[in-house]
């Protein structure tokens, strides 16, 4: 019998170059109501808001840089009306269609409308859904439906890029139990403002670092408005492995900078930990600025070169 015995390194390094990704697309969805209380009229006195809502949705528009942007916006009353859409591109086009948008007679359908918001999400492209609505849903559906529907945001959502955006016109359209099913769930936010010209700062919902011989990630991070200056933190779930120091934001280049530290001896530590980085910031200093998304999946590997002995035997 012959024995030959073969010695060689195997290296199990991961570089996974996260910023030579290219990003995916933007969709936005805009619902926006049209019922008459948008001018003031009906049973409950709300003040004349719809040229208000319909020029800040033109500014947001405007202000969108990336001509691939695809738009849709679609009116609401008791039922959904003939959607309008568009791309960043022809704005113009775009513009003078939601010009034309008016008033309509019908009671607020808002499980309708979320439902059609809900179809036109497209999985292959970053999703901004906007509901804008100056009243409580009363019709068509029980409330209990409206918030059933939306706390299956949480599921619809879950590791895809669709972020929801309930806004709120007027002080008639805030409700506790929407307020409460919003702040606990994902991915979604509620704005109080007929602003919808808001910040975005992109990321990624899943990255994963091989921090064996480096201990620095770069992480990319896309800002919409260059204008924007916010401060904020990040910080990794409770975990008895690592944590994260030395934040450096250069979001005007496309990325953030932030250190790991070990909690344990490098022997004690798993090949792979998978934990959640969560970003955190001055929600009221910073209103209409939202990280999309601020929960992120986190891989961290450390995994460095390791030699393996193959016997043959003959």
């Amino acid at each position: 019998m012959k024995r030959i015995i073969l010695s060689f390194l195997i290296i199990l390094l991961l570089c996974i170059n996260l910023c030579a990704q290219d990003f995916m697309k933007e969709k936005r969805i805009y619902l926006v109501d049209v019922t008459a209380s948008m001018i003031g009229k009906g049973g409950v006195k709300t003040p004349d808001i719809f040229n208000k809502v319909k020029d800040q949705l033109t500014t947001a528009i405007s202000n969108i840089q990336d001509n691939d942007t695809e738009i849709v916006v679609i009116p609401f009353t008791n039922t959904t009306h003939r959607a309008i859409y568009g791309t960043s591109a022809k704005k113009d086009s775009l513009l003078a269609e939601i010009s034309k948008i008016s008033i309509k007679s019908g009671d607020t359908n808002i499980v309708d409308a979320w439902l059609r918001g809900i179809s036109e999400l497209d999985s292959a492209k970053v999703n901004y859904l906007f509901l804008l609505t100056d009243g409580l849903h009363n019709c068509g559906h029980s409330k209990e439906e409206l918030y059933r529907n939306l706390n299956t945001w949480p599921q619809i959502a879950k590791d895809k890029y669709y972020f929801a955006f309930y806004v709120m016109l007027t002080s008639n359209a805030k409700e506790q139990e929407i307020c409460q099913i919003i702040d606990k769930n994902n991915q979604m936010w509620l704005i109080e403002s007929t602003n919808v010209n808001v910040t975005f700062i992109k990321s990624y919902i899943n990255i994963q670092s091989n921090i064996f011989e480096k201990k620095t990630v770069k992480m990319p991070m896309f800002i919409n408005n260059q204008n924007s200056d916010i401060t904020f933190n990040m910080e990794l779930d409770k975990n008895e492995y690592y944590k994260i120091s030395n934040l450096r934001t250069h979001l005007d280049e496309g990325y953030v900078l932030f250190d790991i530290v070990e909690l344990k001896p490098h022997a004690n530590i798993p090949i792979e930990v998978q934990t959640r980085l969560h970003i955190t910031y001055d929600k009221e200093k910073y209103n209409l600025t939202f990280f999309t998304p601020e929960v992120i999946n986190f891989k961290i590997l450390n995994r460095g070169i390791r030699e393996m002995n193959i016997t043959l035997i003959k």
